[in-house]
């Protein structure tokens, strides 16, 4: 089975990523469309990835993208206000 493309990141984001130690349990707080979170589980850079937003509009549109970019299971989604959606200790990056 073929791996899933990652999809292509802009410089903002590319700099971001690199600042991601490889291993690292990461989490995307204002994730968006997803596309860091998706990077990053896929190349994986990140051993784990949590996306969190705080509206249902951007984390419908990052669901559409690891549908898209086949990161299924491979990217956390979760609907909620900054860090409030983390346990202690789930994310170090």
């Amino acid at each position: 089975m073929a791996t899933p493309e990652a999809p292509r990141l802009d410089a903002r984001l590319a700099a971001a990523a690199q600042l991601v130690k490889p291993g690292s349990a990461v989490a995307d707080i204002g994730c968006d469309h997803g596309k860091l979170a998706i990077f990053l589980a896929l190349t994986g850079r990140a051993k784990r990835v949590i996306a969190a937003d705080l509206r249902a509009g951007p984390l419908q549109t990052a669901a559409a993208n690891c549908r898209r970019y086949g990161c299924k299971g491979a990217v956390e989604l979760r609907l909620g206000d900054g860090l409030s959606v983390l346990a202690p200790g789930e994310a170090d990056t």
